[in-house]
């Protein structure tokens, strides 16, 4: 099904969006990560951000993980995820759905709707939205930018994101998508 590195990965990717620990991935948990998200960017709670960070989140929610509760529990394990993952692994358009993904998740980062992934909105994302260490945060965005211009372009974060799902080399920058495991 998965080589060890693969399983390692879906393992952390499942922990980066399950930062309290809980073992299940919900509505509130996920729409949680843009809040403190829109905090550090500075917005309030009502501003048009926020509201469009949070309404990303939810429409994430919808369309790529609600397809993964496998029990309509509205709770998604994260053995669930592996299942989604394997069945996508195993499918010759499961491409598009790593890439529906990576697109609705880099429009929940890219804070200015400029198109760019710069170092601050993808250091803060995963650092601040979603708990994990700021230093491995940078050093992870200075692997993943391959060209050294201090952003990623959306075709670019494609790449890394289906990369990071399907690559079994473990020398692939898109294996640092989410920093270290």
């Amino acid at each position: 099904m998965f080589t060890k590195l693969q399983e390692r990965k879906i393992n952390h990717f499942f922990n980066v969006l399950d930062p309290d620990g809980s073992g299940a991935l919900t509505l509130p948990t996920i729409v949680a990560i843009g809040d403190r998200y829109a905090r550090i960017r500075g917005y309030a709670p009502t501003s048009a951000e926020a509201q469009r960070l949070r309404a990303a989140l939810e429409h994430w929610w919808k369309t790529v993980l609600c397809p993964m509760d496998a029990d309509g529990n509205h709770r998604i394990t994260r053995e669930e995820v592996a299942q989604r993952v394997a069945a996508a692994l195993s499918d010759a358009k499961g491409a598009e759905a790593f890439r529906g993904a990576g697109d609705a998740f880099f429009e929940v980062a890219d804070a200015n709707g400029d198109g760019r992934l710069i170092k601050d909105e993808y250091v803060d994302i995963f650092a601040v939205g979603c708990g994990l260490a700021r230093r491995d945060m940078i050093q992870a965005f200075q692997r993943l930018d391959l060209q050294g211009r201090g952003y990623l372009d959306l075709d670019e974060w494609r790449k890394l994101v289906e990369e990071f799902f399907t690559s079994t080399d473990s020398d692939a920058p898109g294996n640092w998508l989410y920093g270290t495991y």
